[in-house]
């Protein structure tokens, strides 16, 4: 299941199931009263199960389709209720990518690196990525796997965590490159600029994806 958050005109943000590629069904629109809030991506995740098994239900008979190239797709979660958490030098080409201007890492850490970007990062998918050259000159791009938490938990073991994965998102960690350098390894300020999280197009219900291990990740630039 492919899920957005959509606008049409200038109306206000909706959840919608794509549907055959270059349809969308407005979930707002559909019969019935769904346990979430159909304006609200958040409410989606957090319903979970629930939530799928009443879009399928309630959209097998879905007609009045919208054209999926006539609306303007938003971040599937334009304003995440935390910080995007993120995984540094998770691939080891990266890692290695770096070593010539990385003076004070030699090997690669025994333990992920972490680092988070805020949600006033968050960006639509094809949004223009906010530029000032005053900031910044060096902004770098990053083609990264999002993770879309769903059910909670507090010391969730290795073995029961990819049962709290509802789905999965494109994301670019964009940097500004010159602004993490002069932090050393506190990187929050060069990762948080503002817009440069763009997000989406849609979410893939993790059912959908049966070995997240093994997806084809890429980035095409202008």
């Amino acid at each position: 299941m492919r899920l957005v958050t959509f606008r049409q005109g200038n109306g206000p943000s909706r959840t919608g199931l794509v549907r055959s590629g270059s349809e969308v069904v407005d979930l707002a629109a559909l019969a019935g009263k769904p346990p979430f809030d159909p304006t609200d991506m958040i409410s989606l995740v957090a319903a979970g199960a629930k939530a799928l098994s009443w879009i399928r239900e309630a959209s097998r008979s879905a007609t009045g389709t919208l054209p999926l190239d006539k609306l303007t797709l938003l971040a599937p979660i334009p304003r995440p209720r935390k910080n995007v958490f993120c995984v540094g030098w998770n691939y080891l080409e990266h890692f290695k990518e770096g070593e010539k201007i990385r003076p004070n890492v030699v090997e690669m850490p025994a333990h992920p690196t972490f680092f988070t970007k805020t949600p006033t990062t968050v960006i639509g998918p094809y949004d223009p990525i906010p530029h000032d050259p005053k900031i910044t000159d060096k902004l770098d791009w990053e083609a990264e796997l999002g993770v879309i938490i769903g059910p909670g938990g507090v010391n969730i073991s290795e073995a029961d965590a990819m049962k709290h994965v509802f789905g999965y998102t494109v994301i670019n960690d964009v940097s500004g490159r010159d602004i993490q350098r002069q932090h050393g390894q506190q990187w929050f300020k060069g990762k948080s600029l503002d817009g440069t999280c763009p997000m989406g197009p849609w979410i893939v219900t993790a059912d959908e994806v049966a070995n997240p291990d093994d997806l084809a990740i890429g980035c095409r630039l202008n």
